[in-house]
This record gives C-alpha cells, sequence and structure tokens, in this order.
C-alpha cells in the first residue's frame, strides 16, 4: 500500500539525527536507482534492490549482487527529500561525506511499490529528523565544499575541453562502442563509494562541459566533467584469466576516476588510434 506524506513532510528536506537508520531501511525501499559522485563526474545505475553488508572492522558496506560499496568512516549524514510533484522519483537519499561534493544519490524509482516496504513519509514518521529551512543545505554544503585548485597550463586546457567535449578522443570511442553493441563495464571508485555498472552506450551527449552517456533503456548513465578529465590511459588487463581492453581517466592530481572495460583487447590498439587523431 502506498502511504502519502502529511503535508509537513510534503516537499521538505530532513537530516536523519541517526545516519544508521537510513542504511538499515535501504533493502526495504525496493527498486532505485543508485548514483554515485565525485571527482570527476558521477556513474548510476537502476537495482532491484540494495541491501549493504557492514562487516566489523571494514571501513566500506558493499552490496556486491548491486556492486556498489560506500564508506561508512567518512558518512557525515544523510538527507532525505520527500517526493513532489515535479520529481520523477518517489523520494530520495542523499549520503554525504567529508569533502562535499562526493556523494551518493539512492533515488526511488516509480512502480517500485510491490517491493517497496517503506516509502519515504513512514521512514520519515519513524526515525528522528532535523528539518531544513529553504537555503540550509546549500550553506551546510558551502561549508564543507572542497576545491582542488589547477595550474594555470592545466586551467587554460581544462578550460578548452569543456568548451568542446565532442572534440575529445573519449567521444569517439563511446560513439565507436554505441555503433557496434559494444558492452562497456564502467567502474566509478573513489575513497567515499564504489559503483560497477555494464551496458552498450546510446545515447552520447556534450552538454555543459560534460559528456554524458547512457543506455536505451536510460537504467544506466555515467556523465563525465570534461575539465577534470586530464588525462587517460588505454592499455589491456587480465581478470579472471581473461583479457579485456582497458581505458583508465585520470583527474588534475592523477588520480583515477574512471576505469572502462571492454571484453575484446583488440579495441585497445583502435582505441589508441583514436587518440592520435588530430583534434576537430
Amino acid at each position: 500500500m502506498k502511504h502519502r506524506l502529511s503535508t509537513s513532510h510534503r516537499g521538505n528536506t530532513h537530516r536523519l539525527v541517526r545516519p544508521r537508520d537510513g542504511i538499515i531501511v535501504l533493502p526495504d525501499l525496493g527498486s532505485v536507482y543508485v548514483q554515485v559522485r565525485g571527482m570527476g563526474g558521477g556513474l548510476g545505475k537502476a537495482v532491484e534492490s540494495l541491501r549493504p553488508i557492514s562487516i566489523e572492522g571494514l571501513e566500506f558496506a558493499f552490496d556486491p549482487d548491486a556492486g556498489i560499496g560506500f564508506s561508512i568512516t567518512t558518512l557525515e549524514a544523510i538527507h532525505v527529500e520527500a517526493p513532489h510533484a515535479t520529481s520523477y522519483f518517489e523520494g530520495s537519499l542523499a549520503f554525504k561525506f567529508r569533502g562535499f561534493p562526493h556523494g551518493l544519490g539512492i533515488h526511488l524509482l516509480p512502480g517500485g511499490e510491490n517491493r517497496r516496504r517503506w516509502q519515504i513519509a513512514d521512514l520519515l514518521a519513524t526515525v528522528p529528523t532535523e528539518s531544513l529551512a529553504d537555503g540550509e543545505l546549500e550553506q551546510w554544503r558551502g561549508e564543507r565544499r572542497s576545491t582542488v585548485p589547477m595550474c594555470p597550463c592545466c586551467r587554460d586546457r581544462a578550460k578548452e575541453r569543456s568548451r568542446h567535449p565532442e572534440s575529445h578522443p573519449l567521444h569517439s570511442i563511446l560513439q565507436h562502442a554505441a555503433a557496434g553493441g559494444i558492452t562497456l563495464h564502467w567502474r566509478f571508485s573513489d575513497a567515499h563509494a564504489d559503483l560497477s555498472a555494464a551496458f552498450v552506450p546510446a545515447r552520447i551527449e556534450a552538454r555543459e562541459g560534460f559528456l554524458i552517456v547512457s543506455d536505451a533503456p536510460a537504467h544506466h548513465a555515467a556523465h563525465l566533467e570534461m575539465a577534470r578529465l586530464h588525462a587517460l590511459a588505454i592499455q589491456t588487463k587480465t581478470l579472471d584469466g581473461f583479457d579485456y581492453a582497458r581505458i583508465q581517466l585520470f583527474e588534475p592530481r592523477g588520480r583515477t576516476t574512471f576505469e572502462i572495460l571492454a571484453e575484446d583487447p583488440a579495441l585497445a590498439p583502435l582505441w589508441r588510434r583514436f587518440c592520435e587523431r588530430p583534434a576537430n
């Protein structure tokens, strides 16, 4: 049965007093869209259920079936957004970790009522929360937002990448995968969260300095911040006895943001040739 939000909860944002309440309720939320964000962009996918396992002594909670893990030790807060008339989702939970904007979003998908034992209204009515006034959440984020300065040379190149995402070799690689029906295995890994997803690119869009790629049903999507795509490396990699073509994306400090794999190692030299083409 779908519960309606009370008038006092509708459209409001709340902070859970005990973040563990948001973790415990995850298996009862049914089908959700999970999105991990951090330096360099984000990765998201729809999952039928989310059941993270927390083991004493480990800093991460993992759901191996969903391909998702997140830090317990750096989790600062969980903010709950009640559903509203203009939202596609049935409410959201935003996990915030030290060093915003790194985060994890859990969005309740419509039509998941058969598996959903808890609605956002149930959560807000059951556990202690703090209601946030307009602007309070953005102020909270601003106080925790960290900046990563670039040298002037890197900054100029970052601006150029942002202005012309479609001119980057990665755009050609993604287009080639879309045309050939090639499944790409994505992994976004950072200190706060880790997410894996596999899909055939169907829609590739350059928008406001980002490359955005998703599959045909929009069950999976990646968005790459071109200003932070400082370099990439293309090689082959062996996993469980199988060879893959591999792309690593690096942000300006040299840290890996995304890893992209394809099950045909012969794609690696082809991808390198895309990188050798003169820029448009």
